[in-house]
């Protein structure tokens, strides 16, 4: 209810036949446009500068109740979009970071079992060596997933991301993904076909697993550009 009368408080008071643009709103777009990462953490962290925004434009209203006019006086205060922009972008690289590291964690087990299939039903010996390279990206994937969730956990608003860490984990995700990719071709030809049900189950996992690490992975690389850009 606080916020129900906080809106209507703070919201512009159109007249008859006139369409009004909400200043707040049109605050929180123009700084929505200058960042990347996580919806669901970007848009939570929008809605607390508009309210923050909000409750020091409060102060500056006058007797006619004009919001804009009262928004305009607290950006110099507050802060324009742009003066926003590289501290809440550093969090957003944060996140992301995280979020990817997250992903790339749950998709190691499903590069594991291909590892494991391909090991104890390889053709020839060749095929095995590749079972190592697979277990290699592996013990790597977890490693870098494991060093990431540890380390973002540690850093908040305002803090910049570890140096490189987001593009690290960024392009370990990726060669892990292209390797799920890569690991189903080899299981197939190298275990001449057999285990038809398990392949195609690890199959599955991989192409999902790849789809969903790529496009954190991509994701990431953006946000760590856009955080030394505004840095």
């Amino acid at each position: 209810m606080a916020g129900v009368h906080r809106e209507h408080r703070l919201g512009p008071g159109p007249g008859p036949g006139h369409a009004v643009t909400d200043p707040v709103a049109a605050y929180t777009a123009a700084l929505a446009a200058s960042l990347r990462g996580p919806r669901r953490a970007k848009e939570r962290m929008l809605a607390e500068i508009g309210e923050g925004l909000r409750d020091a434009a409060e102060p500056y209203r006058g007797a006619d109740g004009d919001l804009a006019t009262a928004v305009e006086r607290a950006m110099s205060d507050f802060g324009r979009p742009d003066d926003l922009v590289g501290d809440c972008q550093r969090e957003l690289t944060i996140r992301q970071t995280r979020h990817t590291a997250g992903r790339l964690a749950l998709c190691v087990p499903a590069l594991l079992v291909c590892w494991h299939l391909l090991w104890i039903g390889a053709a020839s010996g060749g095929w095995r060596v590749t079972a190592i390279a697979l277990a290699v990206v592996s013990a790597l994937g977890a490693l870098e997933a494991a060093v990431a969730l540890m380390l973002t956990s540690r850093f908040g608003r305002g803090m910049r991301a570890p140096a490189r860490l987001p593009a690290v984990t960024a392009w370990t995700a990726t060669v892990t993904s292209i390797a799920m990719l890569l690991a189903t071709v080899a299981l197939a030809v190298g275990t001449g076909g057999g285990a038809l049900g398990p392949l195609l189950l690890v199959l599955a996992a991989a192409v999902v697993g790849h789809a969903v690490v790529a496009g954190s992975a991509r994701v990431c690389r953006a946000c760590d550009e856009l955080d030394r850009l505004s840095g």
